[in-house]
């Protein structure tokens, strides 16, 4: 499995080398919480970690069409995400490719669905002094995961039937129901099975207006005019 770091070098946050050696280290911290956490369920995950820079003279704003993926992505060795995963899927065999962006300011980390761009390509984005936890927390929603933290209700059944979650808070604690959307385990336990069945009652429109309350993204303002893509890659 390869974990793709882009470092989004732009106009509002410049990436120092002391920033990257921080970030590079973070990095290695979640990759091996990941294989010795996964270990633990008799799973073997093997993770390699993999940095580019994507730079811009010009700030990048972020926004929900997502078209500022693709200008990202334009100014790395690769032409979009697309692209990367099937290089290191066809050329590199890797069995599975999640892309990551960083960015070197701090804003409220999440992951997305690159739906505008029709590639249908999911990615997570995570910004300047996050820890291990928050790229974890984005990682596993790559795979399947969902959010637990939405309603008072729910996060009350975490802390009872699941024992807390890296979906619900910032413990480093896989839970079971998130075990078992990622793959981590092939059957629900007895206490992911009474979580289920105490909150499939909350309907859509209730889980939809509490995400509203914690996900509000600004609205996108793409420019143009990015400055020449550094073709390094940096393998920790």
């Amino acid at each position: 499995m390869a974990f793709c770091y882009i470092l989004v070098d732009e106009q509002a946050g410049r990436w120092s080398a002391a920033d990257e050696n921080a970030v590079v280290n973070t990095i290695r911290q979640t990759s091996s919480w990941l294989m010795q956490e996964v270990g633990k369920k008799n799973v073997t995950l093997n993770i390699r970690n993999f940095v580019f820079r994507s730079k811009s003279d010009v700030h990048v704003d972020l926004g929900m069409s997502n078209a500022w993926v693709k200008q990202v992505m334009q100014n790395t060795k690769y032409a979009s995400i697309t692209e990367l995963r099937n290089h290191f899927k066809n050329e590199k065999r890797f069995d599975d490719v999640a892309v990551i962006f960083l960015f070197r300011y701090e804003e409220r980390s999440f992951a997305s669905r690159q739906v505008a761009l029709g590639e249908g390509e999911e990615y997570a984005t995570v910004f300047y002094g996050e820890k291990c936890n928050t790229f974890i927390h984005e990682i596993c929603h790559l795979y399947g995961a969902c959010d637990l933290y939405y309603t008072d209700f729910v996060k009350e059944k975490v802390r009872r039937y699941l024992g807390g979650s890296i979906m619900c808070s910032n413990v480093l604690y896989v839970d079971d129901v998130t075990a078992y959307v990622i793959g981590w385990q092939k059957e629900l336990t007895d206490m992911a099975k009474a979580f289920l069945q105490e909150t499939m009652h909350i309907t859509e429109a209730e889980w939809y207006a509490a995400l509203v309350c914690y996900s509000m993204l600004p609205v996108i303002n793409i420019r143009e005019n990015f400055g020449m893509a550094s073709r390094k890659v940096r393998v920790c």
